[in-house]
């Protein structure tokens, strides 16, 4: 992966930056580039000299940017850990900023608690909506749990009061945006005396570690109905597509764009990306790189998470999207969120050296990508592998072939002694001549004598698999 580092002010960043345009995101005056490889060390800070706004006004200009933009309508799915539809809620998130105070902004949940649909063509369906209050974010306390990352955003982790543990993570696009929610409570991991009746396993103790139970996907538009495929076959360019099916090898693509990325120390950067590697492209590895990563794929959404998040590691959840669909005039557009998430780290007594508790769960990094397709992956064709496969196979085809030549010249019946002797010396003349032409049978072998009569078959054969 090739990177562009740019030594932006955030204020520069944040005035510039549209999501979608590597020449608008790092367009600042007071920018300095530099060429660094995936391997370098990303050392560059912001210039103290120049004039930057504070990291809660940074927050602050985001967060209004591209989620406090009124009434997030949508239906709300959750899944257990198999990946089955437990529940859908149709429901809206209120994010509306007050019109007294710009530096306030409330945010409640409308969900739909009961509906009428109408049988008479005057008159229209009436639905009873129940709001949930919230909070009010301000300038202050929006980075208290929320942080936010060009188009994304993430929300926690958190701990809720049945004590599981909750990680947001949002994707905006436009007129609409993808939420998930992940939520791990805790589990105990169970010994050899658990399946004993008279010793139940014991769940009195620490837990070992946070298990994912349940997950939340909420396809979300602004206006005043949820998205359907009626609103997918209207909508305008630069807006997603919800309902469209999406192959899974429109993932694998060449993507280029920018990088949001976020860390305790290093705080905000922007980076431009030329290429992306392969190591970096989890979003083609749709089952994750280890056994603990759960995911999901849902046509152009994928999730990835961890199954238990264990003490003392940093796990990474996970949430790509491909919004809009290509055509001639619009290219593809790939948007993914990183965020790493720390959690159940143990708190030590000094004086009795007991454990006395488990400090909050905390984000430790966050990373936001917003892609554009640049270009087709080489070698990546389905016909390419074939082509590939036949020339591999071509040489085992061959030998398997003069083997089997050899095996019907021996078991050819025999007429007379002299066919016989006949059928000794072909054979220990093939013996000869195999060893010398096992990788490309020569025209003098394949073409000898009368038990080579279908030989016509096979060339024709090996003359396709080595298109």
């Amino acid at each position: 992966m090739k990177y562009c580092v740019f030594l932006l002010s955030i204020a520069s960043l944040v005035s510039t930056i549209d999501g979608f345009s590597v020449n608008s995101f790092f367009n600042g005056r007071h920018s300095q580039q530099l060429i660094r490889t995936t391997n370098s060390h990303r050392s560059s800070s912001v210039d103290e000299n120049v004039d930057s706004l504070s990291q809660e006004e940074v927050q602050w200009n985001l967060f209004n940017k591209y989620h406090a933009r009124g009434n997030w309508r949508g239906t709300w799915t959750s899944y257990n850990f198999m990946g089955d539809v437990i529940d859908t809620t149709t429901g809206s998130v209120n994010l509306n900023t007050d019109q007294d105070a710009n530096d306030l902004v409330t945010h409640e949940h409308e969900v739909v608690i009961g509906s009428i649909k109408s049988d008479c063509e005057n008159c229209f369906d009436s639905m009873e909506t129940k709001i949930f209050p919230v909070t009010t974010y301000t300038p202050d306390n929006l980075s208290g749990r929320n942080r936010c990352a060009s188009c994304a955003m993430v929300s926690g982790p958190s701990l809720l009061r049945s004590g599981a543990m909750s990680t947001e993570l949002i994707l905006a696009f436009g007129d609409g945006r993808v939420r998930v929610t992940f939520q791990h409570a805790p589990v105990w991991e169970s010994s050899d005396d658990d399946d004993d009746e008279n010793n139940p396993q014991q769940t009195n103790g620490p837990p070992d570690g946070l298990k994912l139970f349940r997950i939340m996907v909420a396809r979300e538009v602004l206006g005043d109905a949820p998205p359907s495929p009626s609103r997918d076959s209207s909508v305008q360019p630069g807006n997603p597509t919800f309902f469209r099916p999406v192959p899974p090898f429109k993932w694998h693509n060449e993507w280029a764009g920018t990088t949001w990325t976020w860390g305790p120390q290093a705080g905000d950067r922007g980076w431009a990306i030329e290429e992306m590697d392969e190591a970096d492209s989890w979003h083609g590895r749709p089952t994750g790189d280890n056994q603990n990563v759960w995911s999901l794929r849902l046509g152009g959404i994928l999730l990835q998470c961890p199954r238990v998040v264990m003490p003392n590691t940093v796990d990474f959840c996970r949430l790509a999207w491909l919004p809009e669909e290509e055509t001639d005039e619009v290219d593809a557009k790939l948007i993914r969120i990183e965020a790493g998430i720390t959690a159940m780290e143990p708190v030590i007594d000094e004086e009795s050296d007991m454990l006395v508790g488990f400090m909050p769960p905390k984000l430790s990094n966050l990373r936001c990508d917003v892609m554009t397709k640049s270009g087709e992956l080489e070698n990546a064709s389905m016909l390419e592998q074939l082509k590939k496969l036949g020339e591999l196979n071509v040489d085992a085809d061959s030998k398997s072939s003069s083997d089997n030549k050899k095996e019907s010249v021996i078991t050819k019946p025999a007429t007379n002694e002299s066919t016989k002797e006949q059928i000794k010396k072909e054979d220990k003349s093939e013996e000869k001549v195999a060893p010398e032409n096992n990788s490309k049978p020569s025209s003098s072998t394949m073409k000898k004598g009368d038990d080579n009569e279908g030989d016509d078959g096979d060339d024709k054969l090996r003359n396709m698999l080595s298109l």
